[in-house]
């Protein structure tokens, strides 16, 4: 399994950015420029522990709720050798068929004002193109 990219909406500093990514990626920068804020959205996909904590109103850029928090990490999964590889293929099943090489992974938290939380909800599955009409 390989990273591809990740594209991060109204999440922290992030007002809107996509990066494409390799399996090694060093990031550094000054304090206050979203380092930590970068592997939290990573966090929040990939730790459930974490997503259990829903999202506050300071999760949202510059506090805009009415905009949902949107993270999207696409994985290179075309190496049918690879064991985790396949245990991912396993798990997703039916979303996602054998001739799919690519996995997306897709969180989205809509603010409810009610409860004043951020619930993220976590999609997964591959992008079926359709040609024609």
């Amino acid at each position: 399994m390989n990273f591809v990219s990740i594209s991060i909406k109204n999440f922290r500093n992030f007002e809107e950015i996509q990066i494409e990514l390799a399996n090694k990626n060093v990031f550094f920068g000054l304090n206050d420029i979203g380092k930590t804020n970068f592997l939290y959205a990573l966090r929040y996909v990939f730790d459930k522990d974490i997503r259990k904590l829903n999202l506050l109103d300071s999760d949202y850029h510059n506090k805009k709720i009415d905009n949902p928090v949107e993270i999207i990490i696409t994985l290179d999964i075309s190496d049918a050798i690879c064991i985790d590889n396949q245990k991912l293929r396993a798990r997703l099943g039916g979303a996602l068929l054998s001739s799919h090489n690519k996995v997306y992974i897709k969180l989205v938290a809509e603010y409810d004002k009610k409860e004043l939380i951020g619930i993220p909800i976590l999609y997964w599955g591959a992008i079926v193109i359709i040609f024609g009409r």
